[in-house]
């Protein structure tokens, strides 16, 4: 009994197993695959997909999963699958699974533009808004100045590609050539100008009078140099005795400091001359300025040099201004009222009174510029008065 009970059990199982097989139910279901090749082979990666036996398998153009600079053009001998048809509505195709089927994808390079053509085309719009073309020169040099590096970069690249293929073209190509030579013949002038600079002050006298003669052009040496270097970090800038720029300019800094050195004794020798402070008045202004402007121009250009009596000075020079302040601040205040004509009896005085109040208050000024001279509007009222009462 149970041998045969046995029989039937594996009886029922493999009828079973052979319907699944089969495909009629169950995860045995009969499938075919769909394949998916690219061309180029670029331009994706073969794609396998398992779809039901006489489904209809539907896919859009994104679940292709193409690589990026590449565009879909068609699907190769597709008229060998009359059953694959595009939906434009749905944008998605379908085909019958009645076997194994293999399509073709056909995708094209999207044409993309490269490093060289990309960075052509910027030089290229920004040179055209140089319009016109004959540009204040400071707008085309400004132009040049931020835009050499990239000229020069992409000029070297251009001649490799042009070295590897001569019949390469570019569009603008002509264009930037012009480009290229009105650069160089910046930097070519740009050099000159630095070059003649350079050799106007190696042939200046490097005396203490002129300290400030040769260091406004050691200043304007470096502006014309930094212009150059500016357009062409690489430009050769030839120095007289063929040093470098910099230790040509501390061979000039180093005179004018011997300038100041040998200077010094004189400068020392004229404070001691003015005396005493307490003796000092302001009849000796003149030489007062003349060794306050000694000893700033010193500090100007060697700070840290010691000067004997500097300080006394700095004391003599702030009570003769506070003298010639309060001069002139006195004469002022003596201006008498404004006569009403020319022929009044007050008409001299009022004369001699403005004319001395504006000599004290200009040599207070040309001692110390920045003084604070009191009730200065009454004088320029008063100058005002006389010049209407000398015309009448």
């Amino acid at each position: 009994m149970f041998k045969k009970n046995r029989s039937m059990v594996a009886l029922a199982i493999l009828v079973v197993v052979s319907m699944l097989a089969s495909g009629c139910f169950g995860p045995f279901k009969k499938q075919y695959t769909l394949t998916i090749n690219f061309v180029p082979a670029a331009a994706g990666e073969k794609i396998e997909w398992k779809a039901d036996k006489e489904a209809a398998y539907e896919f859009e153009l994104k679940d292709l999963k193409a690589k990026e600079g590449y565009e879909f053009v068609e699907f190769k001998d597709a008229g060998d699958f009359a059953d694959l048809v595009y939906d434009e509505e749905e944008g998605k195709w379908s085909i019958i699974m009645d076997g194994n089927k293999t399509l073709t994808a056909v995708f094209e390079g999207v044409p993309e533009l490269s490093d060289v053509e990309k960075k052509l085309a910027e030089i290229l719009e920004e040179f055209g808004k140089l319009d016109p073309p004959a540009a204040e020169e400071k707008e085309r040099v400004a132009f040049f100045v931020q835009y050499a590096g990239i000229i020069r970069e992409l000029d070297e690249l251009i001649n490799e590609l042009t070295d590897e293929d001569p019949d390469l073209e570019l569009e603008g190509l002509d264009v930037f050539d012009e480009i290229v030579g009105e650069l160089d013949e910046l930097v070519e002038e740009a050099i000159d100008n630095a070059e003649t600079a350079i050799s106007n002050l190696d042939s200046m006298d490097v005396s203490f009078d002129n300290l400030d003669g040769v260091g406004d052009k050691i200043e304007e040496v470096k502006e014309i140099v930094q212009a150059a270097k500016d357009l062409d970090p690489e430009a050769k800038i030839t120095v007289p005795g063929d040093k470098s720029l910099e230790k040509f300019l501390d061979g000039v800094e180093e005179k004018m400091y011997e300038a100041i050195v040998a200077k010094r004794p004189a400068v020392e020798q004229a404070i001691v001359a003015l005396g005493d402070i307490d003796g000092i008045d302001a009849g000796k202004a003149e030489d007062i300025a003349s060794a306050r402007d000694d000893v700033a121009k010193i500090r100007d250009y060697a700070p840290d040099l010691e000067i004997r009596g500097e300080g006394k000075l700095e004391a003599i020079v702030a009570k003769v201004a506070g003298l010639l302040k309060g001069a002139a601040e006195e004469k002022i205040k003596d201006i008498p009222k404004t006569p009403k004509t020319k022929d009044d009896e007050g008409f001299e005085a009022f004369e001699e009174a403005v004319n001395e109040a504006r000599v004290a208050v200009d040599a207070a000024l040309e001692f110390d510029d920045t003084l604070v001279i009191k009730d200065l509007a009454k004088l320029v009222d008063a100058e005002a008065a006389l010049y209407r009462l000398t015309k009448e």
